[in-house]
C-alpha cells in the first residue's frame, strides 16, 4: 500500500504540518460519496478532492473551490477541484467571511475567519497514517516535528 502525503509550513518555521493525505487510486473501485454507487472503469474517472484527498466521481467532484498552498480556503488561491463537503464547507466559511467583513466595517476590526481544519476524511486518514508511520491518535506532534524543515509543498 502506497500512501501519498503532501506536507506544508505551519505558523511556526520550526515545524511542519500534514495538511492533505491523497488517497491512492488503487484503493479506491467506488466513489467515496456516500450515495454514489459508480464504480470506476476505464470510462468512469477517478478525481481527487484537493481540500480533502479523497476519491469521487466526476459527478460528485465538479466543484471549484479557491484554495491556497496549504490547501486552506483562500478568496485569491487557485481555483480546484473539490467534492460537495469540502465545497459546503467553503460556501460557510465564505458566508462567515462575508458576514465578519461587514460587521468589521462597522466596527474596525481586522479578523477573519480562519479554514476549517475538518476534512471529510475523518479518523480514516489518521489511521491510515499511524498505521504507515507507526503512530496512534496523537502522532501529529511528533509527525510535525520529523519532517525537514526545507520541504516545499508541492501541486498536483
Amino acid at each position: 500500500m502506497s500512501t501519498i502525503v503532501v506536507y506544508s509550513p505551519c505558523s511556526s518555521p520550526q515545524q511542519h504540518i500534514l495538511t492533505l493525505v491523497l488517497q491512492p487510486d488503487s484503493e479506491s473501485v467506488v466513489c467515496d460519496e456516500p450515495t454514489c454507487t459508480r464504480y470506476f472503469t476505464y470510462f468512469t474517472r477517478r478525481h481527487h478532492c484537493r481540500r480533502c484527498g479523497n476519491i469521487f466521481c466526476d459527478q460528485h467532484s465538479f466543484y471549484a473551490i479557491p484554495l491556497d498552498q496549504d490547501a486552506n480556503y483562500h478568496p485569491n488561491g487557485s481555483r480546484s477541484r473539490s467534492c460537495e463537503h469540502c465545497w459546503s464547507e467553503y460556501r460557510s466559511w465564505q458566508l462567515a467571511r462575508s458576514s465578519r467583513s461587514n460587521s468589521e466595517s462597522s466596527q474596525d476590526d481586522p479578523q477573519t475567519p480562519t479554514t476549517p481544519t475538518v476534512n471529510c476524511a475523518g479518523n480514516g486518514a489518521r489511521n491510515a497514517l499511524g498505521s504507515v508511520f507507526g503512530k496512534g491518535q496523537g502522532m501529529s506532534e511528533s509527525l510535525a516535528a520529523s519532517v525537514p524543515r526545507d520541504w516545499n509543498w508541492s501541486t498536483f
